[in-house]
C-alpha cells in the first residue's frame, strides 16, 4: 500500500508542530540594518522610498515608517529564499537519472514535509512582522504631529492593505507549488515503477501510453510557477536586493 502525501495550508491555521526550516544562503538585510554609525554607506545604495516621509511635514519621524514599511518586504524576500531552496531540493528529487529503480513515497516524504513546514513557519513569522510593524507604527505615530494624523493614518493602512495582499499573493504560489508536486509524486507513486530510464538519453519513459504527456505537463505547470513566483519576487523586491538571489 503507497504511503499518500499530505500537504495543508489554511492562512487561519497553521501547524503547530514545525520543523526547523531550511537556512538560506544568503539573506537580505534589509536597507538600513544594525547600527547605521558602524556602516559605511555605499554611495550606489539605492534609497528607501519616501512614501511615508514625503507626505508629511514631520518628515525625520515619517522616514522610521518608511524604513519600518521597507523591511517588511525584506522579511518576505528572506522567507521566500528558503521556499524557492526547498524547491530546488524538490526539482532534484525528480531528475531522469532518479528514475532508473523504482520511486517510493519515502524518498519524497521528508522534503515535501519539511518544504511544507517551512512554508507554514514563513507565513506564521510574517504575520507576526506585520503585527510588530503595527505596534511600532503606533509608537512612531506619537512623534509625529497631529495634524499630520489625517494624511498618515489613512495611508499607513492602505499600504498595509497593499502588502498584506502582496504577501498573501506569494504565499498561494508557493502553496500552489507543492500542491502540484505532490500530485506529481502521487501520479509516479502509483505508477508502481512503469517506467524505464534510458542512460544514453539521459531520460525516463512510462510504459503507459499517454503517461508521460501528463507527467511532463505537470513539470510544466511546476516550472510556470517557479518563474510567476520570481517574476513577483522581482516586482515587489525590498529597495537594493540582489535579484541573482532568486534565479
Amino acid at each position: 500500500m503507497r504511503k499518500a502525501l499530505k500537504i495543508t495550508l489554511g492562512y487561519s491555521l497553521l501547524i503547530a508542530t514545525l520543523s526547523t526550516p531550511l537556512t538560506a544562503t544568503a539573506q537580505y538585510r534589509g536597507a538600513y540594518p544594525g547600527n547605521q554609525e558602524e556602516k559605511q554607506v555605499d554611495k550606489a545604495t539605492k534609497p528607501v522610498p519616501k512614501i511615508f516621509s514625503s507626505q508629511v511635514a514631520s518628515v525625520t519621524e515619517a522616514q522610521k515608517l518608511d524604513i519600518l514599511y521597507q523591511n517588511l518586504y525584506v522579511s518576505l524576500w528572506n522567507y521566500a529564499a528558503t521556499d524557492l531552496l526547498y524547491q530546488k531540493k524538490l526539482s532534484n528529487l525528480i531528475k531522469p537519472e532518479r528514475f532508473k529503480l523504482t520511486r517510493y513515497a519515502q524518498e519524497f516524504d521528508g522534503d515535501m514535509n519539511n518544504a511544507m513546514n517551512n512554508l507554514n513557519t514563513n507565513y506564521k513569522k510574517l504575520m507576526s512582522d506585520i503585527e510588530d510593524a503595527q505596534a511600532q507604527y503606533q509608537s512612531i505615530r506619537d512623534g509625529i504631529r497631529s495634524a499630520d494624523y489625517s494624511t498618515l493614518d489613512p495611508l499607513w493602512e492602505e499600504k498595509m492593505n497593499e502588502f498584506k495582499d502582496q504577501s498573501k499573493e506569494y504565499f498561494s504560489y508557493q502553496n500552489n507549488y507543492l500542491q502540484t508536486y505532490r500530485k506529481l509524486i502521487e501520479f509516479i507513486i502509483e505508477e508502481g515503477g512503469g517506467y524505464y530510464y534510458k542512460p544514453n538519453e539521459g531520460r525516463f519513459y512510462f510504459y503507459k501510453t499517454g503517461t508521460m504527456r501528463y507527467y511532463a505537463n505537470m513539470v510544466d505547470r511546476l516550472a510556470q510557477l517557479n518563474y510567476k513566483q520570481k517574476m513577483f519576487l522581482s516586482k515587489y523586491a525590498p529597495v537594493n536586493a540582489d535579484l541573482d538571489d532568486i534565479k
